[in-house]
Formats: C-alpha cells, structure tokens, sequence
C-alpha cells in the first residue's frame, strides 16, 4: 500500500522546513565566528560510520518526539558512546523512554522543562554521565532484535489465548434466553448495576451523564414489581446519585460502597472513614493537572479523582503510570486503595469496595435469589469477584477485557437491551398473573 499525502500536508511540511531554515540561518548569522559554528544542520541522510562518529562526538542528544513507537535515534547514541560519556535527553512521549529510564526525560510540550534539562545535561559530572550511560548500554545488549522479537511472539500468543477466552465468554442470545428462564423461576431477585460505562455512555464531563427518560422508564419498570430488587451501585458521589435517581424505588450505592441508601430511606455511612489523607494527596494529583491539560480533580466524600478523559491520551498515558508509582509512593503506609477505572484514577480508603456492598445485598435478598451484576471498569471486578461463589448468578461485563465475570457485552447498549427484555417478561408475567 502507498500512502500519498494531502497537499495541506505537503505544504505545512513545507512551511515547517522553511521555519527551521531560517531559525538556524539566524542564530548561526548572529553567534558564527571563524572557528566555531553553533549549529550543523544536515538536512540529508549520513553514511552510518558518519552518522556514528556524530553521536559519539556529540556531548549531549536531544531527542524530543511529541509522539512515536520505537525510537532508534537515542538508542543509537548511547550505543556509539563508548568511552560512556554524553548525556541523553529524551521526550517521555518516544517509546525508548520506556527502556532508557535513566535517560533525562522531559515533556516536549514544555519549553521550561527542556531548557533545565539542557543545563543539568551540560553540567552534570562526567562519573554520573558514565553510570547513567553504562546501565542504558546494558538495557541495549539485554533487549536486542532478537530478544524483542521473542517477547513481541510471547506477547502475541498471549494476546491470542486471552481472544478465545473473550470469546468463549461472548454474550449471545442462548445466553439472553438462560437469562429470561432464570429470571422468571425466580420470585426473589437483584439487579447490581453499575452506572457510568454501564448504564450510560461516557462523557468528557462527568456531570453530563445524567440519565435521560428511556434510562429512568427502564429502572422504574423493573423496581416496581415487588419481586425486583434494583440498586445502583457507582462510584460516583452520593449527592449526585440523589439528585439523578432518588425519586426512583430503588438502592443505591455511591463512592464504592461508602455510602448506601435503600430504597426510601436515609443514607448509611460504612464504618469510620478517615478523611484526614486527602490533604496531603491532593497537592499532588494537581501538580500532575498542571502538567497534563485537560485533566481534572474531583473531589468526594471520601476520595480523590483524577479525570484524563480529555487529556492528550499519549501524554495522559505517561502521567497516569507516573501518578500511580508516585501515590504508591505515599500511600504505601496508610490504608488507603488506588483504583484504575475508565480514564480515572481514584484513591479511597481500603477495605471498602461494590464487592462488600453487593454481598450485603445477595444476603439481604436471599442467597438463592436470581442475581444480575453488570459492570464496566476495574472497580466491578470486586463484584463479580465476591458473587462468584453463589448460585443463579448473571455477572456481565462490558467490553471485550479480561473479567472474572460470566460473560462479555460489547457495549453498555447491550445492558440496556437485556433489562428491557427482562422488564418486558417480568410485564408479561404480571398481566398473566392478573388474569
């Protein structure tokens, strides 16, 4: 296949070119003397045996992709270093940033940030020069070709085996019909559901996701007939929840299980909750909202959120690893939790979870009740998790990962689908009934 580029593309290369030219034609114009040039500009392939002795002469690389896969340029430069001297310094968007972690990373976006790694790059003592270049050369002769190729294989056949599962686990209408069958032999039954993901599409804000008249119809159908148990178990705050779904006949459960409220009643708290942790952790997830645009803290009874969904995803992947290493760092010592949800990271109180609190329904209901749990994110997998053992359990999860639920939905559409069908037999039955 050719790919040939638009002609906007064509010319903004050009206009990009043009822009180059006449920057280092004006710094060389205005430092040039006659035996030192600022810039060498080569605007053109280098035979390798030049191209090497340019890196090994050069005393530091910078390296600063905005975004790319395998980046050979900084592991050539360490590779031709060998009297181990030259600093290496690397955008953390470029895929070698991954293996030469002893690089000096800097965000490309940030002109500050790349002119204080030019000045440590320039005054760092040759001895750490040395060690940072000599463990990188070891990382290079550790993951050659031919090593990569082997961990790339593995990771396919991984990746294949984790298919079939996916597959085996695909939801499909047999499945819908075991389901409706379950659903009607029951007289004691419970829906768990998840809300963001789950029952509504995700948004780039969080508050726009309130449900709509179909959504609000849905939940009404199933709560009403007396045999039905609906509870909405979320991580979201429980003002919110109130506000969207408190007029309905139903539970719900807010900030994983913090907060819980049966159906026309106040809300409960769990156990004691400290609150005091948020204080010291908050500075920190909004110094990593200063560094990646587009993201947002939201802050809950009794937890913290940091929100990337409308970040940059290459950069708002590399913050959240960063995030996660350095709240690892600092709740280390406390009793504290760090979810990954969709687009989210939460830190919460440990001990809490929606796998206690859908427990607590199952043995409210009664164990053999008919059960339905429909999730989305990490947070669900402690539902499934903790229904797995009782019987007449239904545990979906949506999209196409890894679960411990029983099957695989392609979307929250699908979710909606089956709590139709399920309201409109339980309809069925009732007029039956009447008759």
């Amino acid at each position: 296949m050719i790919v040939v580029p638009s002609r906007a593309t064509v010319d903004q290369y050009n206009q990009l070119k043009q822009q180059i030219d006449e920057a280092v034609g004006r710094i060389n114009g205005k430092y040039n003397t006659l035996r030192w040039t600022p810039i060498h500009y080569f605007y053109r392939a280098l035979p390798f045996h030049t191209l090497a002795a340019v890196y090994y002469m050069a005393d530091v690389a910078l390296v600063t992709p905005f975004r790319d896969g395998m980046n050979l340029i900084a592991k050539e430069y360490i590779a031709s270093k060998t009297d181990q001297t030259g600093v290496l310094i690397l955008s953390e968007m470029a895929g070698a940033a991954k293996e030469l972690i002893e690089a000096v990373q800097v965000n490309p976006d940030d002109i500050h940030d790349i002119v204080r790694a030019l000045h440590k790059a320039l005054t760092m003592p040759q001895q750490e020069q040395i060690a940072r270049n000599a463990a990188m050369q070891q990382t290079l002769k550790r993951y050659n070709v031919t090593r990569w190729s082997e961990v790339f294989m593995t990771r396919l056949q991984e990746a294949h085996q984790a298919t079939d599962k996916i597959k085996r686990k695909r939801f499909s209408e047999e499945i819908l019909a075991e389901i409706v069958n379950a659903y009607n032999e029951s007289d004691k039954r419970l829906f768990l559901l998840d809300y963001d993901g789950t029952l509504v599409d995700f948004q780039d804000d969080p508050q726009k996701v309130s449900p709509d008249e179909y959504l609000v119809n849905l939940l009404r159908k199933l709560s009403d007939q007396p045999e039905n148990n609906v509870v909405v178990i979320s991580g979201r705050d429980k003002d919110t929840l109130e506000r969207w779904l408190g007029h309905l006949n139903i539970g719900i459960v807010a900030e994983h299980g913090v907060w819980s409220r049966e159906p026309g009643d106040e809300w409960v708290q769990a156990d004691f909750i400290d609150q005091e942790w948020k204080a010291e952790l908050k500075p920190i997830l909004e110094f990593f909202v200063d560094r990646t645009p587009g993201s947002f803290i939201e802050v809950k009874d009794f937890s913290l959120v940091w929100h990337y969904r409308k970040a940059d995803q290459g950069l708002a992947e590399v913050r959240k690893h960063e995030l996660i290493d350095t709240l690892a760092q600092y709740t280390s010592s406390m009793r504290l939790q760090i979810l990954e949800g969709n687009k989210v990271i939460e830190v919460k109180n440990a001990g809490i979870n929606k796998g206690h609190a859908s427990v607590r329904w199952i043995e409210k209901v009664g164990k053999g009740c008919f059960a339905l749990a429909a999730g989305d994110d990490f947070t669900d997998e402690d539902i499934f998790k903790a229904l797995a053992p009782y019987p007449n359990i239904f545990t979906l999860k949506v999209g196409t990962n890894l679960t411990a639920a029983k099957y695989n939905l392609s979307s929250n559409r699908d979710v909606l689908r089956t709590l139709h069908v399920l309201s409109e037999q339980q309809r069925v039955t009732s007029n039956y009934q009447s008759a």
